[in-house]
């Protein structure tokens, strides 16, 4: 693998390339080969040595954040997998990170596209990243006529909103990112910024941050809507964006946001006819080990095809939201193919996806909003205001198997559910990787000798703990399932073995779990 100069060299390259087109797979799977071999942390440090350099080179220091973009972010995966290594390494890159940037060597631009990497990489960038950004404008001080810097900026937002085909829910994932590189004190006026603009579309991706996991954000949002609909009348999209996020929001920011709606009506024109949208097919995949679970549609568009998905994490709730326009049937029917046969994926029904949506967004309660995308995926399915609703996995597991006939759900079809429990990760493709992970294994596992000894101390230690999350895996992969009763039972016997785990005085007696604790063991001794 390149290092130093030829890694630079290398970098340099895709840079360059990447200013002509966009990155092919093959770049994609170069960085994140350097992340398994543990030169995540290099791509940093040339980052941030290029960008100290006397003459930096921005083609170099663009091919470096591609890169290290795509290796931090299989870092990420690997972790979420539950492997320690890559938690561990990520945790050393991260710091690596926030020492380079606090030296402040790194100019704005490059801070905030350091910022956008590792947020399109799910990361949160290190606080000495904002630190870094503030020292760096307070050194550069005011420069030139105000208001021609506030014409450029201006005329860069309706860039990014012609680059961005005047989509807001892209730009506002755009903008939030790189604003997230700016000290907390600066971020509101960038948000302030996007209301002031005569761009529709600039104000329209302002409205994403109403969905701010930060509070005041939130708050500077919504007034600055309000302030917004004083100086042009606000359209009914707006208004009825701002009725479905309602329900998402925590109290305190909903109490901001309830005035704001009620001004908005007095203003806005009378709404059009909804049109009802064509969807076609709805796709739900297994729940994984790690507790995700995506959900997608694909909506007919008049000649074309659009693709909404869904992201949903069992801890966290909706991950991630975006839709995709403009498909030929060619293209959709590919998709189509695709999520079947690569991401485990079967068909399903708006019933189970709007009740597996409002179990997710009552999961946010207690942490972030849902991502602004999220807006965008419920007008494209026409599911209207999406509640929080959280399901219980018991109450779901009753629902499941209420109704069925005695044959399917008496003594002799438990049994057969325990016998077929075995052997899911064969038959279900994504449910080989129900096994527990992380650093409460590791810790667990690694001063016990003896995979048998292993393996009891999985049952008796660690599992316990777990009933509730195991079950609600359980419960929506068994609900994902249903509607392929015809061919395949095996969301019967989930629900059977849910069942079974709900009634058992002791998880170790249950077979399926004791099939976690050997996977679990498994995949402990494999790393090892």
């Amino acid at each position: 693998m390149a290092r130093g100069g030829n890694l630079t060299e290398l970098a340099e390259m895709i840079g360059e390339g990447l200013a002509i087109a966009p990155a092919p797979p093959e770049l994609s799977a170069l960085g994140r080969m350097m992340a398994t071999q543990g030169l995540t942390g290099e791509l940093a440090r040339a980052m941030f040595a290029e960008a100290g350099a006397k003459r930096p080179k921005t083609r170099r220091i663009d091919g470096l954040l591609f890169l290290f973009g795509e290796a931090a972010d299989e870092l990420r995966l690997s972790g979420n997998g539950g492997n320690v290594s890559a938690q561990r390494e990520l945790a050393a890159v991260l710091n690596l990170v926030g020492h380079e940037a606090a030296k402040g060597r790194a100019g704005p631009g490059m801070l905030m596209a350091l910022t956008r990497t590792l947020k399109f990489a799910g990361l949160e960038p290190p606080p000495q990243v904002q630190h870094a950004m503030g020292a760096a404008m307070a050194a550069e001080g005011p420069s030139g006529n105000p208001r021609l810097s506030e014409a450029r900026v201006h005329a860069q937002l309706d860039d990014m909103a012609e680059q961005f085909g005047g989509d807001p829910f892209l730009m506002h994932q755009e903008i939030a990112a790189m604003a997230a590189a700016f000290p907390a004190d600066k971020q509101p006026a960038v948000v302030m910024s996007l209301f002031e603009h005569a761009n529709p579309v600039v104000r329209a991706a302002g409205l994403g941050f109403v969905l701010s996991a930060e509070a005041t954000l939130a708050k500077v949002a919504l007034a600055a809507c309000a302030e917004a609909s004083e100086r042009e009348t606000p359209d009914q999209q707006t208004l009825s964006r701002l009725v479905m996020m309602r329900p998402w929001l925590g109290v305190e920011t909903r109490a901001v946001a309830d005035p704001v709606i009620a001004h908005l009506r007095k203003q806005a024109p009378e709404p059009l006819a909804a049109v009802a949208p064509k969807v076609d097919r709805c796709f739900a995949t297994p729940c994984d080990g790690a507790g995700v679970q995506s959900i997608s549609a694909l909506v007919k568009q008049g000649r074309k095809w659009a693709l909404a998905s869904v992201l949903i994490k069992a801890e966290a709730g909706v991950a991630d939201a975006w839709a995709a326009k403009g498909m030929t049937k060619r293209q959709a029917d590919g998709l189509a193919a695709r999520l079947m046969e690569e991401a485990a994926a079967e068909l399903t029904t708006m019933a189970f996806a709007s009740q597996r949506l409002g179990d997710a967004l009552a999961r946010h309660a207690a942490a972030a909003p849902p991502p602004f995308g999220l807006v965008q995926v419920c007008e494209l399915l026409g599911l209207g205001i999406v509640a929080p609703n959280a399901v219980a996995p018991e109450t779901l597991i009753a629902e499941l198997l209420n109704g069925l006939p005695a044959e399917q759900t008496g003594p002799l079809a438990q049994q057969r559910a325990h016998e077929e429990s075995i052997r899911w990760a064969d038959m279900t493709g994504v449910t080989d990787t129900w096994f527990e992970a992380g650093a409460e294994v590791e810790a667990l596992l690694k001063p016990i000798r003896g995979r048998a000894k292993r393996e009891a101390a999985v049952l008796q230690h660690l599992l316990p703990g777990r009933r509730d999350y195991w079950l609600q895996q359980l419960a929506w992969t068994a609900a994902a399932l249903k509607p392929k009763a015809g061919k395949d039972p095996t969301w019967i016997e989930m629900a059977l073995v849910g069942r079974a785990l709900i009634d058992a005085a002791d998880m170790a007696d249950v077979p399926f779990v004791q099939v976690i604790a050997i996977d679990t063991v498994r995949a402990f001794e494999g790393r090892g």
